[in-house]
């Protein structure tokens, strides 16, 4: 093979690799949280993460697994929202809170506009106001593949 034809298998590997590379950026990753739920609603955070939509109807997603905050078995409810990372890691809200019953599954909603192309990191706290404080397991993912109406 000449030179101009491995010139052109090589831009042809270049597209197709690309196109992977972007299409695994937007699968689901199902990054973990282990969260201390703070007494009296004080915010949990997890680590920061990329999110590179610009569509808020991407969604991002908690998948609350495990909790000890009851000891007789039944189901603890911890209340979740995106949080964007703003200077000095002050953030500020960026969907609506929600309720998630432990072991109830994946849940996915939308981020505002404020959400999309900037760093987010998952807020947590217990969804009454308790001197209780518990820990919180799952996973989470600031942005999928699912796109809500």
């Amino acid at each position: 093979m000449n030179i101009k034809g491995k010139l052109v298998m090589l831009g042809i590997f270049v597209v197709l690799l690309a196109g992977v590379v972007q299409v695994n950026a937007t699968s689901t990753n199902n990054i973990g949280f282990k969260f201390n739920i703070k007494a009296n609603q004080n915010n949990s955070f997890s680590d920061p993460e990329e999110c590179a939509t610009t569509n808020p109807k991407r969604a991002w997603m908690v998948d609350f697994r495990r909790s000890t905050e009851s000891k007789s078995g039944a189901k603890c409810v911890t209340r979740f929202w995106l949080e964007k990372v703003g200077v000095f890691n002050i953030g500020s809200q960026v969907s609506d809170d929600h309720d998630i019953k432990e072991e109830s599954g994946r849940h996915f909603y939308a981020s505002t506009k404020d959400g999309t192309n900037c760093n987010v990191k998952l807020g947590a706290e217990n969804n009454n106001y308790s001197a209780v404080t518990y820990q919180a397991t799952g996973y989470w993912d600031e942005e999928t593949t699912v796109i809500l109406k």
